[in-house]
């Protein structure tokens, strides 16, 4: 019978060496296997070295868990690189494996590890529960495997011969289950300790705990102030005794190990490929100063340093930037803290092309937040990206909103996503017409990103040039995209050649530069006046927008020009109201174009001369400034303005009509 002195490699591996024969033993205590391997791979499987062969292979039973870190230690682990490493498990770890993985990471701060596992190992034990409890808070991810999981094994580390994954019966149901009793678990230890929890993120459960001095923790801090240094690690079993604590056989053990920073000399570093973590064959160019990664499953915890410094950036013509990420936070009305929180990005090779903003809809919709909201939970959902939504994930995340009453969404995101293109303007604007608030980020927003939810080890802080500038050119363009727009087809109606009962007033302000009195979603906007169909008392549109003049406060030492576009000329009431206005604030310049000529109320002619004569612009509006009107103050979804030939007829009508009472010669 053969034994398993090695780990079995998958296909995955992306850069390979000739074989190293054994390495020596030795006598620390990790050093527990000699192996003969391919070095380095990206994935691989153990299992239990099981105690009734102790007679044919004579060393020390070792479970899964302890034969890897024998493994990794001997042939993979430099000082000098950080590692990512992920694990697959047949069963939770036991509580002695717990203990010595505790042990290895705070050894080793440089790997990073994530756990997931297809069952929990005796659930109901205490000291089971507490190993669980010690792995998370030594800050090793702790979770249990997905179907999605189950399909990510049977595809990179099963000899499956083409076989697609067939879902197990209730395994979705299942997954639930055996989540929530792992949630229940790891909330024990979170509650007792009244620390900061990051309650569900994708199914991983973590906790960030408070750095200071005392810690509720047994055993004293060791080097560096990790947590779990200090504590009294069980004995370890003399060789051939059979442990204990945990599964004798039939348990097996999936890993990926991604090289995170790569250093001279390390094993890692010989001959790297510029490879994407575990995409078997496949090579990406990649950017000069940007050093590689895995790409982890979504959701991720925590993002890359430099990966949230080169996607991040509020650049407003950055090159490169390619992906898109999304940091999220989950708050429930009956919670204070966050129910989850973690990052998407975009999924690619092997599985389906998702965008990020797709990838967290399933993920929520999935997820059991939203299987089992409790009475009346309402959920509050921010996302900080590096790019606004595209079109399409602009259209299906609206639609998920209107159908999602219980969650309100915030997207703030670093930059605009071709800002200049009429469909993506109206993505944006559909996402507010849903309910959602849209905004940049804002410098503190980045702040807020870099302390929660980016990996920082060794980056004391970060800093880009321009940010405050940027951001104020980012936030005026999409006050501007974001700025209410009329209606089409009431644009048509009331400043076509027809006779509309209602009037609709248009407007740009050009203020001194450097002057921010007036609110910048207000230099331009429309209103309407006042009728029987609104409750408000009845008002004139002039005069609804005199009101807004006065509230922004002007400063009457500055010049201002004010340009109107009008559905019916003014009447000789707001004539004089308009004329009043230019006499107080002689700095003040207006101009008025009038769709048509309002020729009802005796006395309009005489309005209309005073007005020029208190030096306001007086025209009738011709194709350039209906051009310029449906471009600026309408929602035409792309649709260039089309002037028919009865609207050429009217222009010239009623300019004639104006230049004739101008003139002093009546109609």
């Amino acid at each position: 019978m053969e034994p398993w002195p090695r780990p079995t490699t998958s296909t995955s591996a992306t850069c390979e060496r000739p074989l190293t024969g054994t390495p020596p033993t030795s006598a620390s205590r990790w050093r527990k296997n000699s192996l003969t391997l391919l070095s380095p791979p990206t994935g691989g499987v153990f299992r239990n070295q099981p105690s009734h062969l102790h007679q044919v292979y004579p060393e020390e039973p070792l479970h899964a868990e302890q034969r890897f870190l024998s493994w990794f230690y001997d042939t993979i682990l430099s000082a000098r690189a950080d590692y990512r490493v992920t694990w697959y498990m047949s069963w939770s770890p036991c509580f002695e494996c717990a203990e010595e993985v505790v042990s290895f990471l705070g050894e080793h701060e440089n790997v990073s590890l994530s756990i997931s596992a297809s069952r929990l190992y005796k659930r109901d034990d205490q000291g089971q529960q507490e190993g669980l409890r010690l792995l998370d808070q030594a800050g090793a991810e702790v979770a249990m495997m997905s179907p999605e999981d189950f399909e990510y094994c049977w595809d990179n580390f099963v000899d499956n011969r083409g076989m697609s994954f067939w879902y197990w019966k209730g395994i979705r149901r299942n997954y639930h289950a055996l989540d929530d009793e792992l949630k229940e678990i790891l909330w024990t230890h979170q509650c007792a300790l009244r620390l900061p929890v990051l309650a569900l993120e994708g199914g991983r459960h973590s906790v960030q705990p408070k750095r200071t001095s005392e810690r509720c923790l047994p055993g004293s801090p060791g080097p560096r102030g990790h947590p779990l240094r200090g504590l009294p690690r069980r004995p370890r079993a003399e060789p051939g005794t059979p442990s204990t604590s945990g599964p004798d056989t039939g348990s097996s053990l999936l890993f990926t190990c991604d090289l995170q920073q790569a250093a001279e000399g390390s094993p890692l570093s010989r001959k790297a490929e510029p490879a994407l973590g575990t995409m078997a064959g496949s090579k990406l160019p990649w950017k000069e100063g940007y050093p590689p990664k895995p790409w982890p499953r979504n959701p991720m915890q925590k993002l890359h340093a430099d990966y949230f410094n080169f996607h991040f950036t509020n650049e407003l013509t950055p090159k490169g930037r390619n992906g898109c990420y999304i940091c999220y936070e989950v708050r429930g009305n009956h919670s204070p803290i966050p129910l989850a929180r973690g990052v998407f990005e975009n999924q690619f090779y092997p599985k389906k092309r998702l965008h990020t903003e797709i990838c967290f809809l399933n993920w929520f919709k999935e997820s059991p937040l939203e299987k089992t909201p409790g009475p009346g939970e309402q959920y509050d959902i921010t996302w900080y990206m590096s790019w606004s939504p595209c079109v399409e994930c602009a259209k299906q995340v609206a639609e998920f909103l209107n159908t999602h009453k219980h969650v309100r969404l915030r997207i703030t995101f670093s930059r605009l996503y071709h800002s200049k293109k009429q469909e993506y303007r109206q993505g944006l604007r559909s996402l507010a017409g849903a309910g959602a608030e849209v905004a940049v980020m804002s410098p503190k927003n980045i702040k807020y990103c870099w302390n929660n939810f980016v990996d920082k080890r060794r980056w004391s802080s970060w800093y880009w040039p321009d940010i405050h500038i940027n951001y104020d050119a980012l936030h005026k363009t999409l006050t501007e995209i974001l700025r209410p727009r009329m209606d089409k087809d009431i644009f048509i109606e009331n400043f076509g050649p027809q006779m509309p009962h209602e009037t609709y007033l248009c407007y740009e302000v050009e203020q001194p530069e450097g002057d921010s009195g007036i609110p910048e979603d207000q230099l331009k906007g429309f209103l309407r006046n006042q009728g029987a169909d609104t409750p408000e008392e009845t008002r004139h549109a002039e005069l609804c927008f005199l009101d807004r003049i006065r509230s922004w406060g002007l400063d009457r030492n500055e010049h201002y020009s004010i340009t109107v576009f009008i559905s019916w000329s003014p009447c000789p009431d707001c004539a004089l109201s308009l004329v009043g206005f230019l006499r107080e604030n002689s700095l003040v310049s207006l101009r008025i174009f009038a769709a048509r000529i309002h020729s009802y109320i005796e006395g309009y002619e005489d309005g209309l001369r005073q007005l020029k004569a208190a030096v306001a612009q007086i025209s009738i509006m011709d194709i350039p400034e209906y051009k310029r009107c449906w471009d600026t103050f309408v929602d035409h979804q792309g649709r260039p303005f089309e002037p028919g030939d009865d609207l050429c007829a009217h222009i010239r009508k009623e300019s004639q009509m104006l230049d004739n009472i101008l003139k002093g010669s009546g109609k």
